[in-house]
């Protein structure tokens, strides 16, 4: 039960879950692989000439959302005991340890981030079976979203090891974009056959 902290109860036993598992430790692990599908995704998008999401994106974008799920979890079981006020405190204490000013604003931020992943997940796996484009706008404005949410946790709130691969990441995506963009975009078979589909209807 979410309300027992500690412990589970199997056939009987009550069963510590810190002492079979060390949950801060899996949350981190969990958030470091969440944050390495980010980079994919966002990689696999920039290198991508197609709008329609390619099956490899979608996997990434949801196996990174789910293990950004199991990270929540464990960190609110392992640092907050499922307490939402603490979250909000230890928001707090991180903002001012990093900025000077002590607010926990920041931990509805990050249940709308979460929400918004999950969101994101159902639009590109829609777009991605119905074989539609994904709308350029709001393209750039999750993009931008993700990435200021990323940033945020990442390279002023992680670790420094973070910082550290910052630069020579933003470097070789925006190489990486530039490139593309002087190469012509390509239409994919399954646009073409759409736009043949589109074209014989309005012939007859």
């Amino acid at each position: 039960m979410i309300g027992d902290k500690s412990s589970i109860d199997a056939f009987g036993f009550a069963i510590s879950i810190d002492a079979v598992l060390d949950t801060q430790d899996l949350a981190r692990w969990a958030i470091r692989i969440s944050v390495a599908c980010y980079v994919v995704t966002v990689t696999a998008r920039i290198h991508g000439r197609h709008r329609i999401p390619s099956r490899s994106v979608v996997v990434a974008w949801t196996t990174g959302c789910g293990f950004y799920l199991v990270h929540v979890l464990l960190a609110f079981h392992g640092f907050h005991g499922w307490s939402h006020s603490d979250a909000e405190q230890f928001t707090a204490e991180e903002t001012y340890r990093m900025t000077g000013i002590r607010r926990g604003d920041g931990i509805w931020v990050n249940y709308l981030f979460t929400a918004v992943w999950i969101v994101d997940c159902a639009r590109l796996a829609v777009h991605r079976r119905r074989q539609a484009p994904t709308s350029p706008k709001l393209d750039v404005a999750t993009a931008m979203f993700f990435g200021l949410m990323m940033f945020s946790a990442t390279v002023i709130f992680g670790p420094p090891i973070y910082r550290v691969l910052f630069v020579p990441l933003a470097f070789f995506w925006g190489v990486l974009w530039m490139f593309r963009r002087r190469e012509p975009r390509e239409i994919s078979s399954d646009e073409e056959n759409r736009r043949h589909e589109v074209a014989g209807g309005e012939h007859q």
